[in-house]
């Protein structure tokens, strides 16, 4: 697969039209689809049996922001796997690049015609406040300590991918294109091989599900709303859980 890298030339924000597109249409329709080559993006919750691992299922009716951080609203949360070989990913690394990438769409936003993706103003930008990270070495907000999502099980479950949750409004879907890139580059240069996902499934969840409580731990996520959360009897501990998925709608980096 080909490397892209980010820069500050605005030719990468202005050749997303397309992939833009497609992604939202995509989104509307409460499915997944894959970006590049090594990761899938929903705002749902996705499953994975052990058994068959090929065939992973997003649960069209399972909220990620409501699973994973309690919200009122379903819809607000941007939920990405970015898949490599098992192995440690660096979260500092990986945080640093996402700030870094963050930093470079706003600055693209601020220097490109606003009229472009239909944004506001052309200083309506994002915050990099509202994302978080998690990967075999740790996670929590990419602005905060980034001490958090130590638990073992949890570090355990994300050995082969960085999952990534971020809110921003819809206009700015353009930045996902921005956060896998800069993932992929640390992935890279923690030494690891992205991997391509293969299949996907929509389905829908049911019952009360399983213990979590795996899944659960301490965060500084600006994404949770005011509410209880996940708890796993700590307070304070709220749900950073991602499974695998193997997509088969891909959307290319750029057209």
């Amino acid at each position: 697969m080909y490397e892209t890298k980010l820069d500050y030339n605005v030719n990468f924000y202005a050749e997303l039209d397309r992939p833009v597109a497609l992604l939202q249409a995509m989104i509307r329709e409460n499915r997944g689809a894959r970006i590049g080559q090594s990761t899938v993006v929903s705002r749902k919750m996705h499953t994975v049996e052990a058994a068959i691992p090929e065939a992973v299922t997003i649960l069209t009716n399972v909220d990620a922001g409501k699973a994973f951080y309690s919200r009122q609203n379903a819809d607000e949360v941007f939920h990405l796997d970015v898949f490599h070989q098992c192995g440690q990913a660096d979260h500092r690394q990986v945080a640093a690049r996402l700030r870094q990438a963050v930093e470079i769409y706003d600055f693209h936003c601020n220097i490109y015609a606003s009229h472009h993706f239909g944004f506001r103003s052309a200083g309506d930008t994002i915050s990099a406040d509202f994302i978080d990270i998690q990967t075999g070495t740790g996670g929590g907000r990419i602005t905060g300590s980034l001490n958090y999502g130590q638990k073992p099980s949890l570090r355990r479950a994300h050995e082969n991918h960085v999952h990534i949750t971020a809110m921003f409004p819809v206009e700015h879907i353009a930045v996902l294109f921005y956060l896998v890139v800069a993932a992929e580059e640390a992935i890279r240069e923690a030494g690891l091989e992205l991997r391509r996902n293969e299949k996907i499934i929509h389905g829908r969840g049911g019952g009360k599900g399983g213990d979590l409580s795996p899944y659960c731990d301490q965060t500084d996520s600006f994404l949770r709303d005011k509410g209880p959360g996940c708890r796993s009897r700590r307070s304070g501990t709220s749900i950073s859980r991602i499974l695998p998925i193997w997509p088969t709608n891909s959307i290319p980096l750029r057209m």
